[in-house]
């Protein structure tokens, strides 16, 4: 990937035959704006909303697909912005460099450009960094060596730092880690707890266990009736009981010893 200058290009085909040159597809935005600049027409570009949007139009030429290309270019060529100078020589610009010029639509088009750079901004951010270490414009190869060899170790400085990082973040990890396995072991252990108290029978509120309290009610049918009917049956019985109980005297016998019991 290269920017738009033709002696690069010609370099680089010629060094690598057999390899795909594309363009920046930043440096295809920047020229276009270099040329608005050059005939005056970046004012119209900040300041008029038809003209930036037209502009911007072009600009997506880059993301269209190949086969539509044609098509999408008619399509601005057919609705150019109004009241605006010059703009015809825009188009001849446009025209003779990236469709019938230097620059085939194949390079500057990164429709199909899956999974790689569209731009080379990597590069020259990295190209920017070397500057600092080489402060003249044609430096020899001992400066360029001298540079190298400062930026290498800049770069193992650099990646000592974010392996000490990795290495305390992956203590921390471990330490939580951990943490969380001791809770979810408590867990477990008190839903085993809490099962293994269900299975061991129900308690009723006074701590006694259902099947005890069960058995009392059952022992104690025949001193509390448990019905209505029961109870009427109970009394009738002790009026009876008591009737029999009875002296001659008119008086209740407080003992079976009673000789006027034994007499009837």
């Amino acid at each position: 990937m290269t920017d738009f200058e033709l002696a690069a290009i010609k370099a680089f085909k010629e060094t690598f035959p057999g390899v795909k040159n594309k363009g920046c597809m930043f440096h295809f935005g920047q020229n276009i704006m270099k040329y608005l600049s050059s005939i005056g027409l970046k004012s119209n570009y900040i300041d008029d909303t038809d003209f930036k949007q037209w502009i911007n139009s072009i600009f997506a030429l880059a993301l269209c697909p190949l086969n539509k290309l044609d098509d999408q270019w008619e399509k601005c060529l057919n609705n150019p912005p109004k009241n605006v100078l010059r703009i015809e020589e825009f188009l001849d610009y446009f025209v003779d460099n990236y469709f019938e010029g230097d620059f085939p639509k194949e390079m500057w088009n990164h429709f199909g450009n899956e999974n790689l750079p569209r731009t080379n901004n990597n590069l020259e951010g990295y190209n920017g960094k070397l500057k600092k270490y080489i402060v003249i414009s044609h430096p020899n190869i001992f400066i360029a060596v001298e540079a190298l060899q400062k930026e290498e170790v800049a770069g193992d400085i650099t990646i000592d730092v974010y392996m000490k990082r990795i290495a305390a973040m992956l203590v921390i990890y471990k330490k939580k880690k951990e943490k969380i396995g001791v809770a979810q072991q408590n867990i477990s252990s008190s839903d085993e707890e809490n099962e293994s108290d269900d299975s061991s029978g129900e308690e009723t509120d006074d701590g006694v266990d259902s099947d005890d309290y069960e058995d009392s009610e059952n022992n104690d049918e025949n001193v509390i009736p448990s019905t209505s009917n029961e109870l009427v049956q109970s009394l009738a019985q002790f009026v009876v009981t008591q009737e029999n109980l009875r002296c001659n005297c008119n008086t209740k016998c407080k003992t079976k010893r009673c000789p006027c019991i034994n007499e009837n």
